[in-house]
């Protein structure tokens, strides 16, 4: 995944990203990112579809790398989530029932 100053690279060996940003002077500052704190910055690649692969392996690489304690971190990490979406539903449903009804044209 890259855009035009940054260029992402996964570290499979590492579990972490390499990401390298274009300074204003034309050169790379290169730093290695856990993979897990990448993935809030690229929750966006989740609607391309393009970029679902790729996002998919930088989850898999912020996972542990036995499998069964990766479903058990994915297990909790689908129960965060959910609690959140819970909590987005019902503000949503809380600001529609404020919202104020505009009231017919006469």
């Amino acid at each position: 995944m890259m855009a035009d100053d940054v260029r992402l690279m996964l570290s499979t060996d590492h579990r972490a990203v390499l990401r390298a940003t274009r300074q204003r002077n034309g050169c790379w500052a290169v730093s290695e990112v856990p993979a897990l704190s990448i993935l809030d910055g690229l929750r966006h690649a989740t609607a391309i579809p393009e970029a679902r692969q790729e996002y998919k392996a930088v989850a898999r690489a912020a996972l542990p790398p036995v499998p069964a304690q990766a479903v058990a971190r994915l297990d909790s990490l689908q129960d965060q989530h959910r609690q959140v979406l819970e909590i987005l539903t019902e503000l949503r449903g809380e600001l529609t029932a404020e919202s104020p009804r505009t009231p017919p044209p006469s």
